[in-house]
């Protein structure tokens, strides 16, 4: 999973002392973490106006 974010750019090796290894965020992987954080908000309030009864069938 590490080496595939680091692949595309969201994350980069920051410190390797042996095999532990620390990784910073970049500036595209924030902006990707922010994308993602707003579309499981925005699930979650669907899921809270489902329990709630404000959708109707359909």
């Amino acid at each position: 999973m590490l080496s595939r974010m680091q692949k595309d750019g969201l994350i980069s090796l920051a410190e390797e002392d042996g095999r532990r290894k620390t990784y910073e965020i970049t500036q595209e992987g924030k902006v990707a973490l922010r994308v993602e954080f707003n579309r499981l908000k925005s699930q979650i309030a669907d899921g809270k106006m489902i329990e709630e009864g404000e959708y109707e069938n359909g």
